[in-house]
């Protein structure tokens, strides 16, 4: 009996049951990913266009609500100003990938020089998530530090914040005009790899030490916080993620529409 103790207290131990598990967890999210990568399959190979531009709406809206499950399915908190995410992965690509011709009549007098820039759709994306990065740490430093009906108004209020950015800052997004000319590079096998990749990178966090400290104390805060719980640094991981996510929805959105506009990241 004594050896199994010392068995089960070993750090050999541990690390294979930690493996076991992240296995575990890697083919819960493989195997939630099933249904969608069955319906992504069926309609690229038996749908019309038509159908296949509405599949690839219904999984940006997929990858957001998984961004949202992040943040607020870990720690209890209702979540508004995602679509504050959403939209600025979207203009961040369009910014920076959109061809120099199309620019000319877009945004002709953008700051920053960004009227002659133009980098390839690949390092556009990367640039655009490390934005929305910076802006969910800073918002999220807010955030973290409060909770319930609280949390939720100063979201909303991100939200209105970067809405009205986007209104009025027309050198750089155009006010209430499309801004077109973005590249369509992103199709519908594309999409489903993001949209499974998303699934399981949720499904990670959600079982890994963090997410279940997370809803630990969501659920009890007193306790978590006598346990030793930073529930704040966790609140602030959960959201930054919960925002990667949903900027890069914006990403995939612009990138398959090649127009956007302030009002697809608002409230509708």
């Amino acid at each position: 009996m004594s050896q199994a103790i010392e068995e089960t207290a070993s750090p050999s131990t541990a690390v294979a049951q930690s493996r076991a598990a992240l296995t575990r967890s890697l083919i819960g999210g493989l195997v939630t990913s099933v249904p969608v990568l069955v319906v992504g399959l069926l309609i690229l190979n038996f749908a019309p266009t038509y159908y296949t531009y509405l599949a690839l709406g219904a999984f940006v809206n997929l990858i957001v609500v998984v961004g949202l499950q992040v943040f607020m399915g870990n720690s209890n908190i209702a979540n508004l100003g995602h679509s504050a995410f959403v939209g600025l992965g979207a203009y961040g690509v369009a910014i920076l990938s959109t061809p120099l011709a199309m620019k000319k009549l877009s945004i002709p007098h953008a700051p920053f020089g960004f009227a002659t820039l133009q980098l390839d759709p690949v390092s556009s994306a990367l640039i655009a998530l490390i934005m929305v990065g910076i802006v969910a740490a800073v918002s999220g430093k807010v955030i973290s530090r409060l909770s319930g009906v609280a949390a939720t108004i100063v979201s909303l209020a991100l939200l209105i914040i970067v809405h009205s950015v986007f209104l009025n800052w027309t050198n750089l997004f155009k006010g209430n005009q499309a801004f077109f000319g973005i590249p369509k590079v992103v199709g519908l096998p594309w999409m489903m790899v993001f949209s499974v990749v998303v699934i399981v990178l949720a499904r990670l966090f959600k079982d890994s030490r963090w997410g279940l400290q997370l809803r630990a104390s969501a659920q009890s805060p007193q306790a978590a916080a006598a346990l030793g719980i930073d529930a704040r640094r966790l609140r602030l991981m959960s959201w930054v993620l919960s925002a990667l996510i949903c900027g890069l929805a914006g990403v995939l959105y612009a990138y398959f529409a090649g127009t956007i506009s302030p009002k697809l990241f608002y409230f509708q």
